[in-house]
């Protein structure tokens, strides 16, 4: 059995894998813009100061109760984005908040239940550093990069509105959750 000290090391290493691997996607999966955009700037200085803090928490204060819950979360959050990554191996998104033109709707992997499994495993990460350290000072990322992600997803979906896409990309909006999955339409009746 890990001592407290054995138990915080692993929380913070689960974390850290699952956070480099959010890196390496945003520099070398994620297509780059000339344009890049402040946002993706934005989510990168939160992220970063938002992991910062969860690595402090969890190296200085003892772990959460659910300490458990929150290593399932970051197994989630790493198996959703690696499905997201291999499905877009052919055709690497670009990263949030450019003012690209959609080029296709997806509807493979974890988009068939999802339009925006990258941004779900984020929040599951970061659902999992709050569940995995005490106290309610780690919502705080959640709350905020959730709705960084949010506007992000939205600015996305405004690009697929004033496409060429725009008609089936509401079709398949109108089937498929933002961010958790629903029943599809075709399965309720």
């Amino acid at each position: 059995m890990l001592n407290d000290a054995g138990l915080r090391m692993v929380i913070a290493c689960f974390g850290s894998a699952c956070f480099t691997c959010f890196t390496w996607g945003t520099l070398r999966h994620f297509v780059r813009r000339n344009e890049e955009a402040q946002g993706t700037w934005v989510i990168s200085l939160l992220s970063l100061g938002g992991f910062g803090f969860f690595v402090w928490r969890i190296l200085h204060k003892t772990a959460s109760p659910g300490w458990a819950v929150g290593c399932l979360l970051f197994a989630a959050s790493a198996g959703l984005w690696g499905w997201a990554l291999t499905t877009t191996r052919a055709t690497p998104p670009t990263l949030a908040f450019t003012g690209d033109e959609p080029r296709l709707v997806l509807h493979a992997g974890p988009y068939r239940w999802v339009r925006h499994p990258f941004y779900s495993a984020y929040l599951l990460f970061w659902t999992g550093t709050a569940v995995a350290t005490p106290g309610l000072s780690g919502w705080a990322a959640v709350l905020v990069l959730g709705a960084v992600y949010v506007a992000a997803a939205r600015h996305e979906e405004g690009k697929f509105a004033r496409s060429a896409l725009a008609a089936r990309y509401a079709a398949y909006a109108a089937g498929t959750g933002m961010f958790l999955p629903w029943p599809r339409r075709e399965s309720i009746r």
